[in-house]
């Protein structure tokens, strides 16, 4: 979450290592990442601070699950919780971090655009979550969101959002620019820069892809392991027993 209150997601983390045997760089040993999709075949490049996936120090009060399920359902516009106090009914306490990992298959609802947290709470958790039962497997974005929408001071940012935004890097000499061309080309192929025809929104296109394929690799080893324990009788008690059991049988 950003100044605008809005959840913004990065892709493709990576660090900027030191080249061995060639002139030290502004970027060695920095971490940077791409903000949200593409705009015209363009990525845009920003620094990535480590601090940004550690644990905020003090825990947070907010509502249970079921609360928001009946705010969810009473007042679909509503924006926010909070603030909590001790004893309040229907809350709980809960760790954060600033940042949180999204599940690849989740990151296209993402990438339209900022979202709003009690829209990400509602699409992402009660639309996709919910509906695939991973509530237990994602709980640490589930919970994420429900930080997000949680206000300790009344008109002011949720406590997770980023106090340091993410800034682009002067990123205007060749090896910067190719370091992460390279790795959006490794990631998605078909983004390659020599096939002018493609245009933005070109990775939730591509994640899409690669989850199906994965959902396809996955049908088929479960085929190939029926096929493997779905063996005929006759590997068992060999020919002449299935014909024995056939006389015996009629």
């Amino acid at each position: 979450m950003l100044s605008d209150g809005r959840l913004h997601i990065f892709l493709q983390l990576a660090k900027y290592t030191v080249r061995m045997g060639l002139p030290p760089t502004p970027w060695d040993d920095q971490r940077f990442a791409q903000k949200g999709e593409l705009y015209h075949n363009q990525a845009q490049t920003v620094t990535w601070l480590p601090d940004y996936f550690n644990q905020v120090r003090t825990q947070l009060l907010v509502a249970t699950p079921n609360a928001i399920d009946t705010a969810l359902a009473g007042d679909p516009n509503a924006a926010s919780f909070g603030p909590f106090v001790d004893g309040d009914a229907n809350t709980e306490v809960i760790r954060y971090r600033r940042t949180c990992y999204v599940p690849p298959c989740y990151v296209p609802l993402f990438l339209a655009g900022p979202l709003n947290p009690w829209d990400a709470l509602n699409v992402v958790t009660k639309h996709q979550i919910d509906a695939d039962n991973n509530a237990v497997s994602c709980a640490a974005v589930v919970d994420y969101l429900r930080a997000a929408i949680t206000l300790t001071t009344a008109n002011a940012l949720p406590v997770l959002a980023l106090t340091l935004h993410p800034v682009a890097p002067l990123a205007d000499q060749d090896p910067m620019m190719i370091h992460r061309h390279r790795i959006l080309e490794k990631d998605f192929p078909l983004l390659n820069t020599t096939q002018h025809s493609i245009q933005q929104n070109q990775i939730a296109t591509q994640l899409e892809v690669l989850i199906q394929d994965n959902h396809q690799q996955q049908l088929l080893e479960e085929q190939r392991r029926l096929v493997a324990t779905d063996k005929p009788l006759s590997n068992c008690i060999g020919p002449c027993g299935v014909q024995l059991g056939f006389y015996w049988f009629y």
